[in-house]
């Protein structure tokens, strides 16, 4: 195991600074080019005032264009935007200009939540790899907004939360909003100069507008692959951060059993650790990562037979968490630190008291992409043994200490190479679970995702296998995925395919809702997305599904109509058939 992580560092440090794949030049920079310039003084206060020096300076670009309500029609109010940079971060300057000031919606909100209300939002992808982008939006209210795009716009990471400066204020022309973004949030590789991808998009409340600095038309797929690009920033050297964050918690509940109260205390403490390995990959460690987060999950109520699947909130997991998504969920961190429960408890006794989690004694993990394009995610982690307090069923009642969960070794890695023009990819996945004298699971798989230039079709697809069980009972399962589409123009749909064996077996690491069963889907949709007659845009959906398992039982079966349309007063009136 140490052999194994001194050469996938070694391969990490290398490839960051000379591509083992060959490193994909950038084509020609082409659509609208934005300019940042560099600071020579004092940087800028983050105030949401663009009364610095430095505004004075840097060039204004407009022009912003709409994408709705009326698409490819110019903004019926004024944006401008202005970029700055130093050796430690980026600045901009955005003026959301407006005639009715006292008609901008600013509603309050919680970081991460989306109010209807006027907001700014710049979008960067600093891999210039076409496929992914951080977003930093920042609403009128003075809410704050971050996630991480990625798939070209296909996923969304909302839990994502960078490290970031914002301020807006209120005007009487408008409203205005001042960013800084240190260059360890964007996480790039080094280069003499810089092209980064960049859209800017404003929205108008009270008139459902959204306006873009590089429009994307509502006709086609993707969204970092359509970004204008952000010019001028040279002579930079990417941070190598350091990030220690500590923790404590404590907690108090109250038990009342049969009219009797009872308090239960409890305190934890623990760190988080990320240093850069280059500027592009970061090495993550853990001890006794805060669950905190995971305690706030939303409550829910589940009469089904499948189980909950809950997003990941603990920040070691989250960070760097895209680097190990797959079409067939063969990685889901929460399977670390479950509550425990893998061995069953004697039916002589009954449970006195559980813990709610596995400890996770430590975990470790590289994360990352290199300038090749090419992203690494190695994940290794190590959890305890886990107890339970048992009473014996019966007149004479007896306690003892249960093992209920074996120390177990968990193990995860990634690799995936874009290709072509970057908006491909090829990867691999690797899982492997070992319990301490108990049964293991292992499972990978090979998946792509192929696209024409334009992204107007794609084929994608995952193949997976799973082995899962004792040694004197050992399960080994395959599963499958596969898409077909057409993804752009006014006539779009797509053919999918997904098969599970009986045996495959995922959900000790990994997330599968069930198996046993392959079922076909057919989507077409015919689309009008731009103004015409009465109408603002309209949309016609057909679908049919067919599941079944592989004892030829039908478990699903059905077609589907559906149509949406949107009037020019803004007015929609959907109308939906199942069949």
């Amino acid at each position: 195991m140490m052999r194994l992580w001194r050469i996938l560092i070694i391969i990490a440090i290398f490839a960051g600074e000379n591509p083992l794949w060959g490193h994909v030049e950038d084509g020609e920079v082409t659509g609208k080019p934005l300019r940042a310039i560099r600071l020579h003084s004092t940087p800028p206060k983050i105030d949401g005032h663009l009364d610095d020096l430095i505004w004075q300076q840097a060039p204004v670009f407009t022009g912003f264009t709409q994408r709705r309500p009326d698409t490819g029609q110019a903004a019926t109010e004024a944006t401008t935007v202005q970029f700055a940079y130093d050796d430690k971060a980026l600045y901009i300057g955005v003026m959301a200009f407006d005639r009715q000031p006292e008609h901008i919606v600013a509603r309050l909100a919680r970081r991460d939540q989306w109010p209807e209300a006027d907001f700014v939002q710049i979008a960067i992808d600093a891999h210039h790899d076409h496929q992914t982008n951080f977003v930093f939006q920042v609403h009128a209210g003075g809410s704050l907004t971050d996630g991480y795009n990625y798939d070209d716009g296909g996923g969304w990471d909302g839990a994502w939360d960078g490290v970031w400066q914002a301020r807006q204020s209120r005007h009487e022309n408008g409203w205005c909003v001042e960013y800084k973004i240190p260059y360890q949030t964007l996480r790039f590789s080094p280069r003499e100069k810089y092209t980064w991808g960049v859209n800017v998009i404003r929205y108008i409340s009270r008139k459902k507008e959204d306006v873009y600095w590089r429009m994307v038309p509502l006709e086609q797929s993707g969204w970092p692959s359509h970004f204008g690009h952000l010019e001028g920033i040279e002579q930079i050297i990417p941070p190598k951060p350091l990030e220690i964050m500590p923790y404590i918690v404590g907690r108090s509940t109250f038990i009342s059993d049969n009219g009797s109260a009872s308090r239960d205390l409890f305190s934890n403490l623990g760190v988080n650790m990320r240093y850069g390995l280059t500027s592009g990959l970061s090495l993550n460690a853990t001890v006794n990562p805060d669950f905190g987060q995971v305690e706030a999950d939303p409550a829910v109520l589940n009469l089904s037979v499948f189980e909950t699947f809950f997003e990941e909130r603990r920040p070691f997991f989250v960070d760097g968490a895209e680097n190990f998504r797959t079409p067939i969920q063969l990685f889901y961190s929460r399977r670390i630190g479950k509550q425990p429960g893998f061995n069953n408890i004697p039916s002589d006794f009954r449970m006195v008291d559980r813990p709610d989690f596995t400890t996770i004694l430590g975990a470790v993990k590289i994360v990352g992409k290199t300038a090749g394009k090419t992203s690494f995610g190695l994940m290794e982690a190590l959890t305890a043994r886990e107890y339970v307090s048992l009473e014996s069923v019966g007149e004479e009642a007896k306690r003892r200490d249960f093992l209920l969960e074996p120390r177990s070794h968990i193990l995860v890695g990634r690799v995936q190479q874009d290709l072509f023009q970057g908006n491909s990819h090829i990867g691999l996945t690797g899982t492997s679970l070992n319990r301490h004298k108990a049964a293991d699971a292992y499972s990978g798989s090979v998946d792509w995702w192929l696209r024409s230039g334009q992204n107007e079709y794609d084929f994608s697809g995952q193949i997976a296998s799973s082995q899962a069980g004792s040694a004197a009972d050992r399960k080994r399962g395959w599963g499958s995925e596969m898409a077909v589409g057409k993804r752009s123009g006014w006539l779009q749909g797509g053919f999918h395919w997904e098969a599970y064996s009986k045996d495959f077996e995922i959900n000790d690491l990994g997330f599968l809702w069930r198996n046993n069963y392959y079922e076909t889907r057919f989507q077409l949709q015919l689309r009008k997305d731009r103004p015409w007659n009465i109408f603002r845009w309209n949309r016609l959906n057909i679908n049919q599904w067919r599941r079944r398992n592989f004892d030829d039982v039908v478990l699903a079966n059905g077609i589907g109509l559906s149509t949406r349309h949107q009037f020019r007063s803004v007015f929609k009136t959907p109308f939906v058939v199942w069949i």
